[in-house]
């Protein structure tokens, strides 16, 4: 509780104790000076470019195999795979295997999309997008119709 403020007297402001003795009067810290920062590693030297240093026989196993990024492994036709596969307790799903890579948005309208048209549901995990039962009948001319190839059936 504060004390009642005489009418025409002024506040007096609080003022901090006075010690007699202070034992923290003589106490100096040297402060240590910040590190160096370590020099700059010295640049490389600029190389010039020279020619491979691969032998001949490299060189042909390497001309051999320029195009080996375009092969079919397995032979499988391009385009969406339709899988129907069961989930534990014997629930079927259908995952649409082979999808480009989708931004976040673009998923989202996807599993959206067809929520309201199939009345199933749909989500993404990373580039699998998994429907709720056996849909790949249905889902193979939506996916066709938004632009998409759908492999054949295996």
């Amino acid at each position: 509780m504060a004390r009642k403020v005489k009418p025409g007297a002024t506040p007096a402001s609080p003022r901090p104790p006075e010690f007699k003795v202070n034992p923290f009067a003589d106490l100096r810290v040297a402060a240590a000076a910040p590190p160096k920062p370590p020099p700059a590693p010295p640049k490389p030297p600029a190389a010039a470019k020279s020619a491979p240093t691969m032998d001949a026989a490299d060189q042909a196993l390497l001309a051999a195999f320029k195009d080996a990024g375009s092969i079919e492994y397995g032979g499988r036709s391009k385009g969406l795979r339709l899988e129907a596969v069961s989930r534990r307790g014997g629930r079927r799903v259908t995952h649409v295997c082979g999808l480009p890579e989708l931004s976040m948005l673009e998923q989202m309208q996807i599993t959206g999309d067809i929520r309201t048209r199939f009345g199933v549901g749909a989500r993404f995990h990373e580039r699998l997008l998994e429907v709720d039962g056996e849909q790949r009948d249905r889902l193979g001319p939506w996916l066709q119709a938004r632009g998409y190839a759908v492999a054949p059936p295996d």
